[in-house]
């Protein structure tokens, strides 16, 4: 079984929680593995091959997939994968048309939201496992390459 190696690369607690930080250390970096705490203990992220290169649009990526650490399962991109991931220099990431959208000082609002729209959710409505959208505050965000 070959190994697999990860890198953290972005923790906001350590880094910061603005997206101008969070751009420097994860942009021009491929395969990376998004995981977000919010401050009431749901775990989330996703997975791109995308680089986070802050253009202020969308990317394509049929590899992209989400998780909530309570489901058995992933949820991957719709077929396509178009709007996998968007990159702006204003967020930090967020994948989809902000199926989980990383505000600006994502830890000190409540601007963060997931919302279904590009992801495939198997009828569990969003990353959240409700229906609409849903806001959130992030307690810990980490960015690791894999």
């Amino acid at each position: 079984m070959p190994l697999t190696y990860s890198c953290l690369l972005y923790r906001g607690s350590t880094d910061s929680f603005m997206a101008r930080v969070f751009h420097p250390l994860c942009d021009n970096r491929t395969n990376t593995l998004t995981i977000i705490k919010s401050t009431d203990g749901k775990i989330v992220g996703g997975f791109t091959t995308q680089p986070w290169n802050h253009g202020g649009f969308n990317k394509q990526d049929g590899s992209a997939w989400l998780f909530n650490i309570q489901a058995n399962n992933k949820f991957k991109i719709k077929q396509g994968g178009a709007n996998a991931i968007y990159a702006s220099s204003s967020y930090g990431p967020t994948f989809g048309n902000h199926d989980l959208y990383i505000s600006n000082n994502c830890n000190s609002n409540t601007s963060n939201y997931v919302n279904a729209c590009s992801y495939d959710y198997n009828g569990s409505g969003n990353l959240f496992l409700t229906s609409g959208q849903v806001n959130f505050q992030v307690q810990e965000i980490e960015v690791y390459q894999v």
